[in-house]
C-alpha cells in the first residue's frame, strides 16, 4: 500500500505514526513503531520531502521516549554512522542530522559514539574524503551551489558536520579536542585543496565554537 499510495496519501500516514509513536507508553509498540518508520525511509522511490519527514519523525520519537531500550538508540546511531562511514552520499546529511537530534537529547549517546566507536575520526574522514571530491569534481571551484549528491550542497553538509562535531566535543576529553582541532586546521585551513568555504566555515568554526570548548584544549593548540 505505501509504495502505490500518493504523496499525500503517504504523508497523511507518517503523521499518523508521529502521533502515535508520541502518544504510545509501550517499548515494543514504540520500537516497532521506529522500525515501520525506518524501513519506509528506506524506499528508494520516496519523494525527498517525505524522506527527511520520516526521519524527523524517527528522531523525534526516539529522543522524545526516554523509557525505549538503550540498544535501540545505539543501534539507529550507528545505522547512521554506517552510512556516513561507507561514505553513502545519499545519507551523510540525513544521517548526520539523526545523530544531532539524538545527541541533543541523551548526552549518553556522545559518549558512546566518541569512546566506542570514533565517531569523531568518522565525520573527520568525511569531511577530508567530500573536500577532496568537489574538489576534483569541479577542478577547485567549488562554489556555494557545488552539490554533494542530487540536493545537498557540499557547504551544507560541511557546516552540518562542522556543527555536530562542536556539540560533541563539548563532551569530549582534551585530547580528543585537541586531534580533531588539528585535523581540522589542516583539512579546513592549510590544506592546498581547502576552497574559500572551507575557509570561511573553518575560522567561523575555529572562533565560535572552538572557543567555547575546553580551556586547555584551547591553551595546547594555539601554542
Amino acid at each position: 500500500v505505501w509504495k502505490f499510495a500518493t504523496n499525500a496519501i503517504q504523508d497523511k500516514l507518517v503523521d499518523s505514526l508521529n502521533k502515535i509513536g508520541r502518544a504510545v507508553r509501550n517499548m515494543q509498540h514504540s520500537e516497532r513503531i521506529l522500525e515501520i518508520l525506518w524501513t519506509m525511509a528506506h524506499d528508494e522511490s520516496l519523494p525527498y520531502s517525505i524522506l527527511d519527514r520520516l526521519l524527523s519523525c524517527h528522531g523525534d520519537i526516539s529522543s522524545g521516549r526516554h523509557y525505549l531500550n538503550r540498544k535501540s538508540k545505539h543501534d539507529y546511531c550507528l545505522k547512521c554512522m554506517d552510512y556516513i562511514k561507507s561514505y553513502n552520499l545519499q545519507w551523510i546529511v540525513p544521517s548526520s542530522r539523526y545523530i544531532m537530534k539524538l545527541v541533543e537529547f541523551d548526552t549518553e549517546i556522545i559518549h558512546f559514539l566518541i569512546d566506542k566507536n570514533d565517531f569523531i575520526l568518522c565525520l573527520l574522514q568525511t569531511i577530508g574524503r567530500c573536500q577532496h571530491d568537489v574538489w576534483i569534481q569541479t577542478n577547485g571551484n567549488v562554489s556555494s551551489d557545488t552539490l554533494i549528491d542530487k540536493r545537498h550542497t557540499y557547504k551544507e553538509c560541511l557546516k552540518l558536520e562542522l556543527d555536530l562535531l562542536a556539540y560533541m566535543l563539548k563532551k569530549a576529553p582534551v585530547y580528543v579536542v585537541l586531534r580533531c582541532a588539528e585535523e581540522l586546521w589542516l583539512t579546513l585551513i592549510t590544506n592546498h585543496e581547502a576552497c574559500l568555504i572551507d575557509n570561511e566555515l573553518g575560522f567561523d568554526w575555529f572562533i565560535t565554537s572552538f572557543n567555547e570548548m575546553n580551556g586547555q584544549s584551547r591553551i595546547e593548540f594555539y601554542e
